[in-house]
C-alpha cells in the first residue's frame, strides 16, 4: 500500500479558508497522513476552543471524510501565565485504517511545545481503552433515583 507522510508547520498569523485547506489536503493524494504545528483550535481533536481557523480544516475535513489522529493532550505549554496550554500538533490522515496507527507525546524534549509522533502499523494495533467513570449502559434514571434516596443533604 502506497501513501503520503507529510508534515506542516502553520503560523499562527495566517488565515487560511476552508478551500485552501481543500486544496492542500488534496495535494497530498488518496492515503497519507500529514502531521505537525497546524496552529489551528477545534475541540473535536482536543483543543480548549475552536477558533476560525479550526472551522475552516474541520469543514474542509469533513467534506472529504478525512481523519484527524490525535491523543487529546495539550501540546503547547506557554510560559506567558495569561495563556493556557492547549493542543496544536496533530494529524490528519486519509485512506489509512483508523486502527492501523498509535499516538505517542514526547515529553523527553524541553520546548513550549510536546511533540507527537504517530506509529502507523500494517496490522490493527491494540489500544489500550481510555479511562471512563460511565458506560453506554448505565442507568441514569437508576442512578439518579439512588442518589435522591440515599443521599441526606440537610446534614450540618
Amino acid at each position: 500500500m502506497r501513501f503520503t507522510v507529510a508534515a506542516i508547520y502553520s503560523p499562527p498569523r495566517h488565515s487560511i479558508s476552508t478551500d485552501e485547506y481543500k486544496d492542500f489536503l488534496q495535494t497530498l493524494g488518496n492515503r497519507f497522513t500529514v502531521g505537525g504545528e497546524w496552529n489551528v483550535k477545534h475541540t473535536q481533536w482536543g483543543s480548549r476552543p475552536t477558533t476560525t481557523k479550526g472551522r475552516n480544516l474541520w469543514r474542509a475535513m469533513r467534506c472529504n471524510n478525512y481523519d484527524y489522529i490525535s491523543n487529546g493532550v495539550p501540546t503547547y505549554w506557554p510560559t506567558d501565565l495569561r495563556k493556557l496550554p492547549d493542543l496544536l500538533d496533530f494529524f490528519v490522515s486519509h485512506g489509512l485504517p483508523t486502527n492501523n496507527y498509535l499516538i505517542h507525546s514526547n515529553f523527553d524534549l524541553s520546548s513550549d511545545h510536546t511533540p507527537v509522533t504517530v506509529s502507523l502499523s500494517t496490522a490493527a494495533i491494540n489500544k489500550p481503552l481510555p479511562p471512563t467513570l460511565t458506560t453506554r449502559n448505565t442507568d441514569w434514571n437508576t442512578f439518579q433515583h439512588y442518589l435522591q434516596e440515599n443521599t441526606k443533604l440537610n446534614m450540618r
